[in-house]
């Protein structure tokens, strides 16, 4: 069983285990492995930029919510009668303005999604509970046009995914309305979502009919991970950073006059399919790489580089976008936790407690929640710097409503960053911290009734995912056994 080490360790080098079924045929090409022509200075001067996009954007929504709400209230009647032409000139206007509000949205994101400061809130939840969400906030884009959205696979049979539900169908919507924009009038965009091949992630995709990706396009998708033209330019940017969050490249695929695919990974497999995928999307980012010049795309020297990969053949494409933004602060390693909430605290205190601690990740962190009290926190931090951390979270619980919070941490341990041996120290302490046994509860909190008849019972949440991690293994090793039977037969 592997244990969390002291010091840091040489890491062996990265390997995807899925990216989609369509990526999955194409040959292999080559992939860049240079050294990180990123400077300091390029990249805060791209920071600077989206800076601006953000102050900009703050200070075009407060009339652009009072030009909307004043074209709503003529268009519905309020100052008088209007014929039909008026009525839809006015929804037309309607339209631009939602057009526009969700571009100032993507310009408030862009900046804080590009320096990371993410805030994710990430939790196991049923993916087929935001298709109304996102099918809601597009209406007005796709409504116009007659294109109707086909979702395939994302149903309540579905296996729950961990992520950020908020960021995912925002992910989803900034696809789904570049894809809609490259799709004909009274045709489908379809969202499709697949298990991968080794029932660890759900792939989810987006896949349009249009002209595909010409090499221009790819040359500026990336350098900027900006959309095709015609579209309002950042949906893409964004897209990337929100894949990023939750531990995915964004792969792109695309036939030149066919269309184009783009997707992305979602944990569904348990406490091991997180630490597996963050473990393997962490690794990526040890040291930065940066693309050669292939297939004719001429790469700027003097722009920064994104660790990407590239794929070709003949017509199909691929491109794996991955976070645009700061490296790691440790690149080698990352610190682990554990955090406790005392038995007498209230559940509520418990759940405000839970959001502080998930919105104070930044890009390279994981938060996991084991049990109701108990979490598992990985830093990208200095040891010198988890005290300042810990000081932040303990200093803001002071204004809890609920009362006192009473937390215990450990002691902070290093762990090296390497695709496979990361993945079972994560697991190993997931499943340990999950199966941690607390003591007797002899007392009365919010949780409990005043006659303490319904006491607090004990979670069976760890007895089941330790059930469902033995049979994930016995079934491993069971395929294992039976393909040496047949590699010796074979040999005899």
């Amino acid at each position: 069983m592997s244990t969390l080490t002291k010091t840091s360790e040489s890491a062996s080098s990265p390997r995807r285990t899925s990216t989609s079924s369509a990526a999955a045929k194409t040959p292999k090409a080559s992939i860049a492995n240079e050294p990180d022509h990123r400077t300091s200075a390029g990249h805060a001067s791209r920071l600077a930029a989206s800076r601006i996009l953000s102050e900009t954007a703050h200070d075009l929504r407060s009339p652009l919510t009072s030009v909307m709400e004043s074209i709503r209230l003529v268009a519905g009647g309020e100052f008088g009668s209007l014929n039909q032409v008026q009525v839809e000139c006015l929804c037309d206007a309607i339209d631009v303005c939602d057009s526009m509000e969700r571009l100032v949205t993507d310009m408030l994101q862009i900046e804080r999604l590009q320096a990371g400061r993410c805030r994710p809130h990430r939790a196991w939840f049923a993916i087929e509970s935001i298709r109304q969400r996102v099918s809601s906030s597009l209406d007005s884009l796709l409504r116009p046009r007659q294109i109707s959205i086909v979702w395939d696979g994302i149903e309540s049979t579905t296996p729950i995914v961990f992520g950020d539900a908020d960021k995912i169908s925002r992910l989803l919507a900034n696809l789904i309305g570049n894809a809609a924009r490259e799709t004909s009038e009274r045709k489908s965009v379809m969202v499709r979502a697949i298990i991968s091949a080794d029932r660890q992630s759900l792939i989810v995709s987006v896949i349009d009919s249009g002209r595909g990706l010409e090499i221009a396009d790819w040359a500026r998708v990336s350098k900027r991970g900006t959309s095709d033209h015609g579209s309002e330019g950042l949906g893409l940017s964004i897209s990337r950073q929100l894949a990023a969050v939750h531990f995915s490249p964004l792969t792109i695929l695309s036939r030149a006059g066919r269309g184009t695919e783009v997707s992305f990974e979602l944990p569904i497999g348990g406490a091991a399919s997180v630490a597996s995928q963050w473990a393997q999307w962490r690794s990526l980012h040890r040291t930065r790489m940066s693309p050669r010049r292939v297939s004719g795309i001429d790469y700027d020297s003097e722009s920064p580089k994104d660790p990407h990969r590239f794929f070709e053949d003949g017509e199909t494409r691929l491109m794996m976008l991955h976070h645009d933004g700061p490296a790691p602060e440790v690149s080698m390693s990352a610190l682990v936790l554990t955090v406790s909430a005392g038995a007498m605290v209230a559940k509520k205190a418990v759940e405000a407690f839970d959001e502080r601690l998930q919105h104070d990740q930044r890009q390279f962190d994981l938060v996991y929640r084991v049990s109701d009290r108990r979490w598992v926190v990985v830093w990208d931090a200095k040891l010198v710097d988890v005290k300042d951390r810990i000081d932040s979270l303990s200093s803001t619980i002071e204004d809890l409503d609920e009362g006192t919070l009473r937390l215990k941490w450990s002691e902070a341990r290093s762990l090296a960053i390497g695709p496979r041996h990361t993945a079972t120290t994560l697991v190993d302490t997931f499943t340990r911290e999950g199966l941690y046994e607390r003591e007797p509860i002899g007392f009365f909190d919010d949780d409990m009734s005043l006659d303490g008849s319904n006491q607090i019972s004990p979670s069976l949440v760890p007895e089941e995912r330790l059930r469902e991690e033995l049979s994930r293994l016995s079934t491993r090793f069971s395929r294992r056994a039976e393909r040496l039977h047949r590699q010796a037969r074979a040999t005899r």
